[in-house]
């Protein structure tokens, strides 16, 4: 059963979620994600959704973001990150319910 991290975060101002937007397309999504969303859900909020296929690959995801969040950069951008994980229980992707 696939997992997922969804991360909500607090940016500083409000062009510091277009800023983290522009370096998240150039760089990537982590490794082992199978879906990655980013919604902005108020003028310096936004939400994230990635799901993995394992734990153990969820648990990379955390490493990695743990060590990015903590460079000077990300430290100047963001105000606030709450990381919470958990299993996948339905997927529908295009309208149509994905059978794990």
């Amino acid at each position: 059963m696939s997992v997922a991290n969804i991360v909500m975060c607090e940016f500083k101002d409000a062009s510091g979620i277009q800023e983290f937007c522009d370096w998240y397309k150039e760089h990537g999504s982590f490794p082992d994600n199978t879906i990655s969303l980013w919604v902005q859900t108020g003028e310096k909020t936004a939400i994230s959704i990635n799901v993995y296929p394992t734990e153990e690959a969820r648990a990379n995801a955390d490493k990695i973001r743990d060590e990015n969040t903590a460079t000077k950069g990300f430290r100047e951008t963001l105000h606030d990150i709450v990381p919470i994980s958990g299993t996948v229980m339905v997927t529908y992707l295009n309208g149509k319910l994905v059978e794990e």
